[in-house]
């Protein structure tokens, strides 16, 4: 990925160390790749065509730790939008998180 460049950038809010939220500006890569099972399983697992995205902060920031991301989906990623869809996507997954904890540990569901 480090040969591909930016396709453009981003802007999401994202909670800090202390609770408030920032604007973390993100520049975005995508590519589409072959994944290919291993040798021994080729004959059980498909060759998979997915799209590698690279979202990270050229900056680092103040209150938090710089943003990271890389993330592979098989969901069709053609363009710039499509790939910050995947990444509003990828940060709602802590809202996620948050609600099975909740329900889990407050409500004891299982």
């Amino acid at each position: 990925m480090a040969a591909i460049p930016s396709q453009g950038q981003h802007r999401i809010m994202v909670p800090d160390q202390d609770g408030n939220s920032a604007e973390a500006v993100l520049e975005i890569k995508f590519q589409r790749l072959l994944l290919h099972p291993p040798e021994g399983k080729q004959r059980r697992y498909p060759t998979m065509t997915v799209t590698a995205i690279h979202a990270y902060e050229t900056k680092a920031p103040e209150n938090r730790e710089r943003i990271d991301w890389k993330l592979l989906t098989d969901l069709p990623v053609d363009d710039f939008k499509a790939a910050a869809c995947q990444l509003e996507r990828y940060g709602m997954r802590w809202k996620i998180e948050v609600f099975h904890e909740v329900l889990k540990s407050g409500c004891r569901a299982e």
